[in-house]
């Protein structure tokens, strides 16, 4: 098992270095900065990789670590938390949440637990599942369907400024560059079933003026 150690502050690095070797796990590298981190993980490709959530914005961090090292478990050090934002990261991508009084040997544990689990579906569709609520993945689903953001406020009886804000912060959290590298995202849960009724979204929204 390799693990990739990422934070800012090295007596905590060396904390989890000495845990760890003892413990006879691999450091497969310790980084100190966010693009240390992707580096890191890009080059060594580890199982493990630890993250101080003091280090950057950590559900956005999270989201794209999981496309570039699917195969990964990410697990997080998080100082103080409270239990909404732990299942915030779980939701984004996180595998586990450590207690700021977690023992040497629980953490060595639970490390060699996830390892031998096998990595969560990297699908576009299960990380849209993962991330996104009801809501959010009904827009997501109708902006893959090539509906415009009237046309979706309507289906979704809401007005245009909350789907015009709801599709940028769509947009955000997926990293993507234009409306079309969203709509692809959409059009991987197309045929999820309208939690409302039990219907395809596609089937249910798509307009004849798109043929």
């Amino acid at each position: 098992m390799r693990v990739v150690i990422a934070t800012n502050e090295p007596v905590l690095a060396r904390g989890f270095e000495a845990i760890l070797t003892s413990g006879g796990v691999e450091i497969a590298d310790i980084c100190t900065d966010v693009a240390h981190v992707f580096q890191g993980v890009l080059q060594r490709q580890p199982n493990v990789v630890i993250l101080d959530m003091a280090l950057g914005p950590m559900q956005s961090m999270l989201l794209e670590l999981r496309k570039l090292a699917p195969a990964c478990h990410f697990v997080i050090w998080p100082r103080q938390i409270s239990e909404i934002q732990a299942k915030e990261l779980v939701r984004h991508g996180a595998r586990a949440v450590l207690p700021s009084e977690v023992t040497p040997e629980v953490l060595v544990g639970t490390l060699r637990m996830l390892d031998a689990f096998p990595a969560e579906d990297s699908t576009p569709a299960a990380l849209v599942k993962q991330v996104c609520n009801p809501l959010e993945r009904r827009i997501l689903s109708l902006v893959g369907c090539g509906m415009k953001n009237e046309e979706i406020a309507a289906a979704v009886r809401t007005d245009r400024q909350t789907v015009d804000q709801e599709v940028r912060n769509l947009s955000q959290r997926f990293g993507v560059l234009d409306r079309y590298e969203l709509a692809l995202y959409g059009l991987s849960i197309a045929n999820e079933p309208n939690p409302s009724n039990g219907e395809s979204l596609w089937k249910k929204e798509t307009v004849s003026e798109w043929y």
